[in-house]
């Protein structure tokens, strides 16, 4: 005598209806989770001469403008001083290197930053430091960074960037210069920072890489191609000498 097994059309139906639930459930989590980080870090809009080139911001030219130019615009300084720079990271690349006196003039919520910081070297231009306002009423991404995508600083600056882990000692600005971030698939941490060099200026723009889709990446270790995924946090531009 030949046994068939027989599946319960109930049974059956219950099978396929589970397997439509769990991958239509799987399908809106994922919708969810693109659309609360968005709502979470914004995409708010920034304003074309709020953003620096390679060389300047505004009017203002690294290696030409002076102090007088700037104030004459921008009023008082919220802070002005004249200090021994202690510029270290970059030594032997950039204009001020450690050792030199400087003076340094900061303004505060100018545009999109929350502070604008130059240097200065024999009363020009050398440094720039933008950092991006803080948004108090943002949740995960504490900072308006998210109004800069780092995967647009690149074109930003027409300069090819590549992730930056430090300089190793006794490496020259020539090792990385032409250096270009390739796109095989890695996984970022919550906060890195990318390095561009052209002939006029070294380049490094700290990013946050905080959103609930990149943490998420992070937490079950899941690479990613996007280059450069985050907002820029931090843009310091320095001249050449």
């Amino acid at each position: 005598m030949i046994i068939t097994a027989r599946i319960e059309p109930k049974i059956w139906k219950t099978k396929i209806m589970n397997k439509i639930f769990n991958k239509t459930l799987s399908h809106l989590l994922a919708i969810g989770v693109i659309i609360l980080s968005s709502i979470i870090t914004g995409q708010a809009q920034i304003k074309a001469d709020d953003l620096p080139s390679a060389t300047t911001w505004r009017n203002y030219k690294l290696s030409e403008s002076s102090p007088d130019e700037i104030i004459k615009v921008l009023g008082k300084p919220k802070k002005d001083k004249t200090e021994v720079s202690k510029q270290e990271l970059f030594k032997g690349w950039t204009t001020a290197d450690s050792g030199k006196q400087v003076r340094r003039i900061d303004y505060k919520k100018i545009g999109a930053f929350d502070s604008i910081e130059f240097t200065f070297l024999e009363n020009k231009l050398v440094e720039m430091n933008f950092l991006f306002k803080q948004n108090k009423r943002q949740g995960i991404a504490k900072s308006e960074s998210n109004l800069f995508p780092a995967v647009k600083i690149p074109e930003l600056f027409k300069t090819d960037f590549l992730l930056f882990q430090g300089v190793p000692k006794n490496s020259k600005i020539s090792d990385y210069e032409g250096q270009k971030e390739t796109t095989v698939p890695k996984i970022y941490p919550q906060f890195y920072s990318i390095l561009g060099i052209n002939k006029d200026s070294v380049i490094l723009v700290s990013v946050e890489n905080s959103s609930l889709r990149s943490s998420w990446k992070g937490i079950i270790r899941k690479p990613t191609v996007e280059l450069f995924p985050g907002f820029a946090q931090r843009i310091q531009i320095f001249s050449r000498p």
